[in-house]
């Protein structure tokens, strides 16, 4: 309906019908919830494991350096700190610094992807609202979704944020059992660091493993999330 000054702006009521009530509103805010959630809790937990690694690489570097040392090396012309480090210390300076730069990625990536799924309710309602629920059905919907989220995009920023965040949880992990292996002088400790770095990783592997299953059936099936 149009005035003679232009076309009526639409009333509250109807502004609120259009986004909170439009055909499968409440399948659709379950669809994303959940991968709001994870993401979320992605992000808390990808966020801890950057300040421990970031703590974790200063006692690193401060062990290195101590040990590194002209009081603790031998004193001949060619000692220097570089060429004093092992392949185990190199190993664990690759691995502290990969820790730090892919938690911090996954938190990032993840605070990211769930406030711009927060926005999809709203594209998909604005679009059901001017169309007939008879357009829509549950069995299309999952579908519509997709095509508003931007599936092709979503999918490979959803990948990638899995490959950081399982990343950085194996880095940290990979980390102790190094430094354990390098520093710690009890052979007791080294088996029982080197047992509990196994069987903390074991889920992460079987997760990544399932990871990949999922993205090859992806590929070979019509996408969905």
């Amino acid at each position: 309906m149009e005035s003679q000054n232009g076309p009526v702006p639409p009333s509250p009521a109807q502004i609120e019908k259009a986004v909170y009530e439009y055909p499968y509103a409440k399948i659709v805010q379950q669809y994303l919830d959940g991968w709001i959630k994870t993401l979320n809790s992605g992000t808390v937990v990808s966020t801890l494991l950057s300040a421990v690694a970031t703590a974790f690489f200063i006692h690193i570097q401060e062990k290195i350096a101590n040990n590194s040392s002209p009081s603790t090396m031998p004193s001949t012309p060619s000692s220097t700190a570089p060429s004093s480090q092992t392949a185990t210390t190199r190993a664990l300076l690759v691995f502290a610094y990969a820790s730090i730069f892919a938690n911090c990625t996954a938190a990032i990536t993840s605070f990211y992807l769930a406030n711009y799924l927060l926005y999809i309710p709203i594209q998909i309602s604005q679009k059901m609202f001017r169309q007939s629920s008879v357009d829509f059905n549950i069995n299309n919907l999952i579908t519509h979704i997709n095509s508003q989220i931007g599936y092709a995009d979503w999918r490979m920023v959803r990948i990638y944020w899995q490959f950081t965040s399982f990343f950085g949880f194996i880095s940290v992990f990979v980390e102790l059992a190094l430094y354990g292996y390098q520093f710690e002088t009890s052979r007791d400790v080294k088996i029982a660091l080197g047992f509990l770095t196994v069987m903390g990783a074991i889920p992460l592997v079987a997760s990544v493993y399932i990871i990949i299953q999922r993205i090859r059936s992806l590929l070979n099936e019509n996408p969905t999330l």
